[in-house]
């Protein structure tokens, strides 16, 4: 469930960011997407904890079949253009590019509150924890990725990026004002 974390009023944007977001079901280590079923894709909703980081990680599918349980009102799940909103908030281009590692330590982490927290992969590795941050916003690029927001230690960041459905993201909840 969601919980305000910090507020962004700049750039004519004004945005309110829960912390990461945890459920009581995500408190175990296994985490199957199951990509394959057959000669085609199919998703699965899960999620597993994320040690040493605030929030779980959850599925694509999870975040939008559970949206309302996860962000309930007035929260909501972010859609790709609060993630460029987010950027251009933090003083970015609203762009994916390298930056410096400077401005992602002093901007998404400082200021926002992200953490390097990683993700899972179909199977439940833990992948990139400590180095790149992802999350999952509801927007679709097509059947097999949805959007999402990713920065890392070496200054990366794309607010217009997408990872497969199958991997387990962090999740943060948003509200307009």
């Amino acid at each position: 469930m969601a919980h305000e974390n910090g507020q962004f009023r700049e750039n004519g944007i004004t945005q309110i960011w829960s912390d990461a977001v945890s459920a009581t079901n995500c408190q175990k280590t296994t985490f199957n997407a199951d990509p394959w079923a057959g000669d085609s894709y199919r998703f699965n909703a899960d999620c597993r904890s994320n040690p040493d980081y605030s929030g779980d990680l959850f599925s694509w599918c999870a975040i939008i079949r559970f949206a309302k349980q996860l962000c309930p009102a007035p929260w909501r799940v972010p859609t790709m253009q609060d993630f460029i909103d987010l950027d251009l908030a933090l003083g970015g281009s609203g762009q994916n590019r390298s930056d410096t590692p400077q401005f992602v330590t002093d901007n998404y982490i400082n200021r926002w509150s992200g953490a390097f927290g990683g993700l899972c992969l179909s199977d439940g590795t833990l992948w990139s924890q400590g180095s790149r941050g992802y999350y999952w916003s509801q927007s679709e690029n097509d059947g097999t990725n949805g959007r999402s927001l990713n920065f890392d230690t070496n200054g990366t960041i794309n607010p217009q990026s997408w990872d497969g459905k199958n991997y387990g993201l962090t999740l943060r909840c948003v509200q307009n004002q």
